[in-house]
């Protein structure tokens, strides 16, 4: 029995093959990097949220007003609970 993938070709991947293309067939004298750049934007912008993310949640723990909303979240998170625990 064969398994069957979901394969799925996203706008940034065509791009890709159209610069490609053009790259190859000498219509465009772009550079490698600008060729390429429809695969690597999307993840640098990726790595570049996740890195501000990190820093804002690192930033909040490092920061009296950040560690009492932290608490604040833990103390109604357990509230949550015990009222979730209850109700069973």
């Amino acid at each position: 029995m064969s398994e069957r993938t979901n394969f799925t070709v996203g706008p940034a991947t065509i791009l890709f093959f159209i610069f490609l293309t053009l790259k190859l067939t000498g219509t465009i004298a772009w550079s490698w990097w600008w060729v390429a750049a429809p695969l690597w934007i999307p993840l640098g912008v990726g790595v570049l949220a996740l890195s501000l993310l990190v820093l804002l949640c690192w930033r909040m723990t490092r920061t009296p007003e950040g560690r009492a909303a932290l608490a604040l979240h833990d103390y109604t998170e357990a509230l949550v609970g015990r009222t979730r625990a209850r109700g069973k």
